[in-house]
């Protein structure tokens, strides 16, 4: 579960969600010295068309779900 601060839509550095053509993703962007925000996926990066993509928020937290069977009650004993 992803918690996306809504109010941080001017990219810096992180991990953002965006929409391209109604479409919903998530991406690591980052605003370069030029002025110009890039995407970076693995060892590429890509100018973002802020034409065409809108900045819906920054990701400011993600809760991680533990498997069920991880989980013992309290005095569980194996």
């Amino acid at each position: 579960m992803l918690f996306i601060n809504t109010r941080e839509i001017q990219v810096n550095q992180g991990r953002y969600l965006y929409k391209v053509n109604q479409t919903h993703q998530l991406g690591m962007m980052k605003l370069y010295p030029d002025g110009k925000i890039y995407l970076l996926e693995e060892e590429e990066r890509y100018l973002v068309d802020e034409s065409v993509t809108q900045i819906v928020g920054k990701v400011a937290a993600t809760l991680k779900q533990t498997p069920i069977s991880l989980i013992r009650p309290r005095g569980y004993k194996a």
